[in-house]
C-alpha cells in the first residue's frame, strides 16, 4: 500500500478538523482532494462525502423555513450501500473503517430503522475501541467523536427497541473515555454527541421514573456529575444532529437532577459518591457503614445540595435584578414562583404567585376593554399551567387552610363554572312551566337560576342592589354583614352573550310578576331592569350631557350594534310595561328613548358603510339591523297609539314599521286588526270616510257610475290583512305566533270561509297549549347556541 504524500496527509488533517467543527460544506472539496493525492484511501473520502450528504439531509428536514434546494435531497439508501462497500473492503486503516461503520449507523437512524443501527454498529463498543487502539497509531479528533457517537446511536436504537437496560449499559461503557482528560480540549462535535449520550443516561437514572430497575443513587449522580462537568468546560453549539432542541433536553436534565436528589432525601438514601459500587452506601451496606463512612456520605450529599442552592441562587439573583427593572414581567414573577417552590421556599413562592395573578388579571381586563392582546403578558396555556401547579403545592404541602386557598386561585372562572352553564337551562324550564301555566313555581325557577350562586355578590359584585329583585336583596342582606367580597363578580369576567343571557332572565321575572300580581307591579320593578343593563354593561347615559347615548366608544361596531339593540329592547319592553298600564306619556318616552339610541346607531353605522345595504344586515356578534329595530320601534308606537283610541295614528306607525321591515310579526298583526276592524266597520265611518277625501275628492255624480268608494275601501283592507297575515303565517318568523294565525281566522271569517276559519282556530289552540310567556329564541343568546 503507497504511503500518503505530504499533500495528502495535509488534506487529511484538515478532514479531521472540518469533521471535529461539523464544517460540512467543506468536505465534499476535501474529499475530492484526498482522493486526488492518495487514491487508496477510498473509504475515507467516501465516508466524508456520505456525511456531507447526512448532514444536508438533516439541514433540509431540521430547518424551520427550508429554503429551496439547488439538487434534490439525497438517496441515503444508496448512500449506504456504496459506504458499506467501502468499509468491507477497508483492512488497512482501522479508523477510517470505523468511521464509515459510524456513519452508516447515522443514515440509519435519520431513516428510522433502529434495527438496522444496531446491526450496523459493533456488539461491544468497549471491545471495538480496544481494538482501534493496537499500535502505536493515537485516536484522530474524528475517531474520539465516532466513539461517543456510535455508543449514543446504539443506546438510542436500544431504547426504542425497548432495550432499556441494555442502553444503560451501552452508555456506561464509555463513560471513563467521555470523562477523561480530553474534555478541557474536545472538539465541538466531541462535546455535542457526548452531552447527548450523558443526557439520556441521566434521563434514564433519574430515580423519580418509576421502573423495575434497582435505585442506584450512585450510578445517576456520577452521570449528572459527568454532565455538569460538561456544561463548565462550554456548552455545544448544536446543529441539530443529536438533539432536536438542546434547551428543552438540558431543562429536563436539571428536573431530573433536583427529582433523584429529593428523592434521596426524601428516602433517607446514603451514597458515597465512589464510582465503585462496592464503596457504595446502599441497602445493607449503609447499615454496617462506619462512622466515618457515614460521615463522608453524608458531607457528600451535602455538597450535592449546595451544589443544587448555588445555581439557584445565582438564577434568584438574575431574577430579581430583573425585575427591579421589569416588575411587570409575568415571566420574571412565574419564574421567580417556580424556583421558590422547587426549593421549598413556599411563602417566598406564594408571593411571586399573587403578583403575577394580579398582573395577569389587570392585563386581560385592560385587553378587555381595549380589545387589544397585551404583548408582555403569557398566553392562556402557560397560566393555566402555572395556576395547576400552584393549586398542586397548596394541596399536597399546605395545611386545610392553605388547600382551602387553592380555591381562590381561579374561583371566578372554574368554581362557578357549572353554575354558570346552567343559567339558560334555569331559564328554559322556567319557560316551560309557563307553558304549563304554572307561573309560580316558573318564577321560583328564575329566583333559582341566580340563588345557585349563594350570594348575589358573587355574580354582581357589591357595586349597587338597584339591578337586584326583592328577592335577591332580602337573600343577601345577613351575609352582606357578615363577610365582604371584592367589588367585581362573575358578571365582569362574562363575554355580551352570557351577560344577554342574565338579562333575558330578569325580562322573564318581570313578565312573571306582571302576570302573578298585575301589571302596576311589573311597573314598579321595570327601573331595575335598567339598573342590571348598567350593571352588566355599563352606565347608558355615557355622561350628563348625553343621554340619548352609550357610553361604549371603545367598543367595536359589532359589539356596540349588540349592547345597543339590547338597550333598546329594554326601553321597549319598559314602553310595553307602561302602555299594558295605561300610562301612555311614560310609554312614549321610553320609545323617544329607543329612538334616540337607534338614531345614534344608524348616524354611527352610516359613517362606517356608505351602503344602504348595511342598514338591513345584522353583521356579525349578534343584535338587530338597523332596519329591525326601526320597525320595532314604529310597531311600539303603534300600540300605543292603538292603545289610546287613536286607529289612524297606530295605523300609520304600523305602515312606517313594515316599510322597515316587511315581515315584522307585531307591525303585521297590528295593522291587520285596524284593516279588519276598517272592514267590519268597528272604526267610526266619517273616520275612514275623511281618511278617503284626503287622498282625493270623488267629483259629484260619480256615486251612481260605480261602486260606492268608501265599499272598496273596506273590501281592500280586508284583502290586505288576509295578504299581509297568509305572508307572515308562512315564514320562520311567524309559523308559530298565535296571534298572526288568530288574526288570520279573522279575516277568513269576514270573508265568509268558515271551515279555513275553523281549521285555523284549532291550530291556534294547539300553539296556545304549548306556548311559553316568551319566545323561546330568548334563551338561546348566542344565536343557535344555548
Amino acid at each position: 500500500m503507497p504511503a500518503e504524500n505530504a499533500k495528502a496527509l495535509n488534506y487529511i488533517a484538515q478532514l479531521d478538523d472540518a469533521r471535529c467543527n461539523a464544517r460540512w460544506d467543506a468536505l465534499p472539496e476535501l474529499a475530492r482532494k484526498i482522493e486526488k493525492h492518495a487514491p487508496h484511501r477510498t473509504c475515507i473520502y467516501t465516508t466524508a462525502r456520505a456525511e456531507a450528504h447526512v448532514a444536508a439531509h438533516i439541514k433540509q428536514h431540521h430547518d424551520s423555513v427550508p429554503s429551496t434546494p439547488t439538487s434534490p435531497p439525497p438517496d441515503l439508501a444508496a448512500i449506504a450501500d456504496s459506504l458499506a462497500q467501502a468499509r468491507d473492503q477497508e483492512a488497512t486503516h482501522k479508523q477510517d473503517a470505523f468511521a464509515a461503520q459510524t456513519c452508516l449507523a447515522w443514515i440509519h437512524w435519520e431513516l428510522a430503522e433502529p434495527q438496522e443501527v444496531l446491526s450496523a454498529v459493533p456488539s461491544s463498543i468497549a471491545e471495538a475501541e480496544e481494538n482501534l487502539r493496537h499500535g502505536d497509531e493515537s485516536f484522530t479528533g474524528w475517531t474520539q467523536v465516532c466513539i461517543v457517537k456510535t455508543a449514543y446511536l446504539k443506546g438510542v436504537a436500544q431504547e426504542k427497541t425497548g432495550a432499556v437496560a441494555d442502553a444503560i449499559k451501552t452508555y456506561e461503557s464509555i463513560l471513563h473515555f467521555v470523562g477523561s482528560d480530553i474534555l478541557s480540549s474536545a472538539s465541538l462535535q466531541f462535546k455535542t454527541w457526548s452531552e447527548a449520550l450523558l443526557a439520556r443516561l441521566c434521563l434514564l437514572l433519574d430515580l423519580n421514573h418509576p421502573s423495575d430497575r434497582p435505585e442506584e443513587p450512585n450510578a445517576a449522580l456520577h452521570a449528572f456529575r459527568l454532565w455538569s462537568r460538561l456544561m463548565e468546560n462550554g456548552k455545544a453549539q448544536f446543529a441539530g444532529e443529536a438533539m432536536t432542541d438542546p434547551p428543552d433536553m438540558r431543562r429536563a436534565v436539571w428536573k431530573a437532577y433536583y427529582d433523584t436528589l429529593s428523592i434521596i432525601l426524601r428516602r433517607g438514601l446514603l451514597y458515597s459518591g465512589s464510582s465503585d459500587p462496592d464503596q457504595a452506601l446502599l441497602g445493607d451496606a449503609a447499615e454496617h457503614a462506619s462512622e466515618d463512612q457515614y460521615m463522608s456520605a453524608r458531607l457528600q450529599q451535602r455538597a450535592e445540595l449546595k451544589l443544587v442552592e448555588t445555581v439557584a441562587d445565582s438564577f434568584f439573583q438574575i431574577l430579581y435584578r430583573a425585575s427591579t427593572k421589569s416588575y411587570h414581567s409575568t415571566r420574571v414573577l412565574r419564574h421567580l414562583f417556580i424556583v421558590h417552590a422547587s426549593l421549598a421556599e413556599f411563602d417566598l413562592a406564594f408571593k411571586a404567585f399573587d403578583s403575577y395573578v394580579d398582573i395577569v388579571s389587570r392585563g386581560k381586563d385592560r385587553a378587555e376593554k381595549s380589545g387589544e392582546e397585551d404583548p408582555g403578558l403569557d398566553d392562556d396555556n402557560t397560566i393555566l399551567r402555572t395556576a395547576a401547579e400552584a393549586v398542586r403545592i397548596l394541596c399536597r404541602f399546605g395545611t386545610r387552610k392553605d388547600a382551602e386557598k387553592a380555591k381562590e386561585v381561579d374561583a371566578d372562572d372554574v368554581d362557578y363554572i357549572h353554575e354558570r352553564k346552567l343559567i339558560p337551562l334555569w331559564h328554559l324550564l322556567a319557560l316551560l312551566l309557563t307553558a304549563k301555566s304554572d307561573f309560580t313555581t316558573a318564577a321560583r325557577t328564575c329566583d333559582a337560576a341566580f340563588d345557585q350562586f349563594d350570594d348575589p355578590a358573587v355574580l354582581f359584585g357589591n357595586q349597587g342592589e338597584a339591578y337586584r329583585s326583592e328577592h335577591l336583596n332580602n337573600s343577601s342582606a345577613d351575609l352582606e354583614k357578615a363577610r365582604s367580597s371584592a367589588d367585581k363578580g362573575l358578571v365582569d369576567r362574562m363575554e355580551s352573550f352570557e351577560k344577554e343571557g342574565i338579562l333575558q332572565v330578569k325580562v322573564t321575572q318581570l313578565m312573571l310578576l306582571e302576570v302573578v300580581e298585575g301589571t302596576t307591579a311589573a311597573v314598579d320593578a321595570s327601573m331595575e331592569l335598567l339598573g342590571l343593563y348598567k350593571r352588566l354593561f355599563g352606565d347608558p347615559s355615557g355622561g350628563p350631557k348625553q343621554p340619548e347615548t352609550l357610553d361604549i366608544s371603545t367598543q367595536n361596531t359589532p359589539e356596540r350594534r349588540h349592547t345597543t339593540s339590547l338597550l333598546i329592547d329594554v326601553w321597549l319592553f319598559i314602553a310595553g310595561l307602561y302602555t299594558r298600564a295605561a300610562l301612555f306619556e311614560d310609554a312614549k318616552g321610553a320609545v323617544d328613548e329607543a329612538f334616540k339610541l337607534a338614531d345614534n346607531l344608524e348616524s354611527e353605522i352610516s359613517q362606517d358603510s356608505s351602503s344602504a345595504k348595511a342598514f338591513s344586515e345584522r353583521g356579525w356578534g349578534g343584535g338587530k339591523s338597523i332596519e329591525e329595530l326601526w320597525a320595532d320601534i314604529w310597531a311600539a308606537r303603534g300600540e300605543i297609539a292603538h292603545s289610546e283610541s287613536e286607529p289612524y295614528e297606530a295605523l300609520g306607525h304600523f305602515e312606517k314599521g313594515l316599510s322597515h321591515n316587511p315581515d315584522h310579526p307585531a307591525a303585521v298583526v297590528g295593522l291587520s286588526n285596524i284593516l279588519l276592524d276598517i272592514y267590519c266597520k268597528v272604526i267610526p265611518a266619517e273616520s275612514a270616510q275623511r281618511a278617503s277625501t284626503r287622498e282625493g275628492a270623488a267629483p259629484k255624480g260619480s256615486r251612481g257610475a260605480g261602486p260606492d268608494p268608501e265599499e272598496l275601501n273596506r273590501l281592500a283592507a280586508r284583502d290586505r290583512a288576509y295578504s299581509l297575515l297568509s305572508s307572515l303565517t308562512k315564514l320562520g318568523t311567524g309559523w308559530d305566533y298565535s296571534e298572526a294565525w288568530f288574526t288570520l281566522a279573522r279575516a277568513y271569517e269576514e270573508g265568509g270561509q268558515i271551515q279555513k276559519a275553523k281549521d285555523v282556530l284549532w291550530w291556534c289552540v294547539e300553539l296556545e297549549d304549548s306556548k311559553a310567556l316568551r319566545k323561546w329564541s330568548c334563551v338561546g343568546v348566542g344565536g343557535f347556541v344555548l
